[in-house]
């Protein structure tokens, strides 16, 4: 109330109390958050970023208008019909200058009924994922298409003079480009994973540290550019939605290096190496469908297989590899990792 009553912060009276306090309340989450090592300190946001306030009290939605505090009406475009309680209203403001009302609702999600296939994924540079059926996805690489384009914006932004008009008319064909390269992923990524846990039971994934193999210089940019921690958690919601469990494994377990034929592992195996002949089995791996069906066998089970021990073992090991689908014969027997 103080800070209101000040002539040097009259624009706090533009909003209403409530969204106020909500933007204290996500300050001392933020803080908590630093202060329990799971985020980096609080910082201050550029004003042409993101922009964003909270409304949880005393909106309405009728007819396409949205009444929110201190506003008479919104017209909006409301490109779904409201499903369950709203709860509260996010006003957000895009970097190229769009505004967007995002409506939380509260909706009774009934018990998922669990039916469908087993999947191992893999995740790659060169296909964004590979399963234990031998179905590959190629890695869109939206911000690769788009690096030409983005670099001419970006000079010609650097070139214009601070404060004037053409930089700011710069600076939005810039964003606008950005928020296409996003809305291009996020549109792959819903489709994508919502074809995933329709047409399976169980999703069987790598436990990625993201944070750790965006610090190679190598593989940064592709890692970003594929989207996999936001992947990861569509599937993790959809999968509640739709009936799918989604099981991740440890990332420790050496997917690649492992011979899901012999389960011998294969030290020498490098990040250029798309294809390895089995030292021990003789058997030609794929890397990207080994990983998977590694993962599968590995998640069902928590063992791998190991060497069968007689001769029609190894040949109805080698017809499971034909057919890219893991099995396992009687006469094997399994190693803990």
């Amino acid at each position: 109330m103080q800070l209101k009553k000040s002539p040097d912060y009259e624009w706090l009276k533009e909003v209403n109390s409530q969204s106020l306090q909500v933007s204290l309340m996500n300050l001392d989450a933020a803080y908590r958050k630093f202060f329990n090592k799971k985020a980096k300190f609080p910082s201050f946001k550029k004003k042409h970023n993101r922009q964003s306030f909270c409304v949880p009290h005393h909106y309405s939605l009728k007819d396409g208008v949205l009444k929110i505090p201190k506003c008479s009406g919104i017209k909006i475009v409301l490109h779904r019909q409201i499903i369950g309680t709203m709860k509260s209203v996010i006003i957000s403001k895009t970097p190229s200058g769009q505004y967007f009302a995002s409506i939380l609702c509260e909706v009774e999600i009934p018990e998922p009924v669990y039916s469908g296939n087993e999947i191992g994924i893999h995740y790659g540079v060169k296909f964004f994922i590979t399963d234990s059926n031998g179905n590959s996805i190629k890695s869109p690489k939206y911000l690769r298409k788009s690096e030409k384009r983005l670099k001419m914006l970006q000079r010609r932004l650097s070139r214009k003079q601070k404060g004037s008009k053409s930089r700011d008319k710069a600076r939005k064909q810039f964003a606008r480009l950005h928020e296409r390269v996003a809305n291009q992923r996020k549109d792959f990524l819903n489709k994508t994973s919502k074809q995933l846990v329709g047409d399976n039971q169980a999703i069987y994934i790598e436990n990625l540290a993201i944070s750790d193999m965006v610090k190679s210089h190598l593989v940064a940019k592709s890692v970003l550019d594929s989207g996999w921690n936001s992947f990861v958690n569509m599937l993790k919601y959809k999968g509640q939605w739709y009936g799918c469990r989604i099981i991740e494994i440890d990332r420790f377990f050496p997917s690649s290096k492992l011979c899901h034929v012999c389960g011998n592992i294969n030290e020498s195996l490098t990040l250029k190496d798309h294809s390895w002949k089995c030292p021990k089995c003789n058997t030609n791996n794929n890397r990207e469908l080994n990983a998977a069906i590694n993962i599968l066998t590995f998640g069902r089970t928590g063992t791998v297989q190991t060497i069968p021990q007689s001769t029609e073992a190894r040949t109805q090991v080698e017809n499971a590899s034909d057919s890219l689908k893991p099995e396992t014969p009687s006469e094997f027997y399994v190693q803990k990792v």
